[in-house]
């Protein structure tokens, strides 16, 4: 064999185990017949975080486009329980799913389950008479749509990323619009992962939300306060007060929000390098970030009727503190013994304050549909950042 034909055969050996990157299985019920639209997530064994996502056909098949790299197969869907597989190789075979009956109650019936059906290119799942209504907050139901993933306030479409979100066919500017909602209050969530021309060039995905026709007139309000305090003395909490008045299609709202954090960053990295000598490089951070919030926001609209709407609002967000004080510590070691140290101290402090408004009309004019938006934001913040560094060889 020549020089030429054996880099080819070692290229060729290299190049086919990562043409072969797709994880390809079916899940199934407890009857074992397919379930159709089954979140499937690979996730790192190591820290749990999410690699890639997809959805289950309407024949029970997926296939994630990568490599297992010893990672986790998670399996979720309304109302069965959590199905979790180690993922040792490209055929990750049959998984059952077990039906979730504190979920459904003491008897399962199917007819609470949410529809999915694949309509205009999109995925649009019914919530409004399923288990659904009862997921609580708008966060915790995206999360169990087909296709997406909402956790920590990051919502991602599987495999197209953060995604423009309508609420009743106006965009939505401020993400505490989704916080004034809740899960009885939704109809259907419409999932598109390929927005076509209707929306532009730069949207990734989208996911339009249709709340339930709102009942009655007069003076409403809901509040919510939460707390934290964890073992390492981290205390957070949050409170939210929405005010709303309805009268003949109009409506009129008032929300205000305040929250305080205070969360760790730790991290411990070691790095092994086998040359002619090993070298072993640590690094060990510890950083603690503290945030303060406070964001209102006054609205008005009104509802000619189904297909017509009008209406404007106006928000205030406002961080008076940004803080993350913290220290990270190195070192190197050649063949175990020490020949470098570096030390990193940061502190960082922040504000900032955002004033935004729109106005929006949705209708239609005959056949026309019309979706007008326009917006104003206006932002002034400061950040001061010291950093104390300090590096040094042994001997030196």
């Amino acid at each position: 064999m020549n020089k030429r034909t054996l880099i080819t055969f070692l290229c060729f050996s290299a190049i086919t185990p990562m043409m072969a990157q797709d994880i390809k299985g079916k899940i199934v019920d407890e009857k074992g017949e397919p379930l159709a639209f089954a979140n499937v997530v690979l996730l790192n064994r190591q820290d749990s975080a999410f690699v890639k996502g997809v959805v289950s056909g309407e024949d029970g098949h997926f296939a994630i486009d990568s490599a297992c790299n010893n990672g986790i197969i998670k399996v979720t869907s309304v109302g069965y329980k959590t199905a979790w597989k180690d993922c040792t190789g490209e055929n990750a075979g049959v998984i059952k799913m077990v039906a979730d009956s504190k979920v459904l109650g003491e008897v399962v019936v199917k007819s609470l389950l949410p529809k999915t059906i694949l309509k205009n290119g999109g995925m649009t799942t019914t919530v409004a008479g399923s288990v659904l209504e009862k997921a609580g907050t708008m966060e915790h139901l995206l999360d169990r749509i087909p296709n997406v993933s909402a956790q920590n306030g990051n919502i991602k479409v599987f495999g197209r990323g953060e995604p423009i979100i309508y609420i009743n066919g106006r965009q939505m500017r401020d993400r505490s619009e989704l916080d004034r909602l809740s899960s009885d209050n939704i109809k259907s969530v419409e999932v598109i992962a390929n927005p076509g021309a209707r929306y532009a060039a730069s949207t990734k995905a989208v996911i339009r939300i249709t709340t339930k026709k709102i009942q009655g007139d007069g003076f409403g309000f809901d509040a919510t306060t939460e707390g934290s305090y964890d073992e390492k003395k981290n205390t957070g909490g949050y409170a939210r007060l929405n005010l709303y008045y309805r009268r003949n299609g109009l409506e009129l709202g008032a929300y205000a929000y305040s929250s305080k954090q205070s969360s760790p960053d730790e991290k411990d990295l070691q790095q092994m390098t086998y040359l002619d000598k090993t070298l072993n490089q640590q690094d060990r951070t510890r950083w603690k970030n503290k945030t303060e919030t406070f964001s209102s926001r006054l609205n008005a609209s009104y509802q000619f009727d189904d297909n017509n709407s009008l209406g404007a609002s106006i928000s205030f967000l406002r961080n008076p503190k940004l803080q993350t004080d913290g220290k990270t510590e190195g070192s190197a070691l050649r063949d175990e013994v020490l020949t470098e140290t570096n030390t990193s101290i940061r502190s960082e402090f922040g504000q900032n304050s955002n004033w935004s408004s729109n106005v929006y009309y949705v209708g239609k004019v005959g056949k026309l549909g019309i979706d007008f938006n326009t917006d104003w934001f206006w932002s002034k913040g400061n950040n001061k950042n010291n950093i104390d560094e300090h590096y040094q060889e042994v001997n030196s």
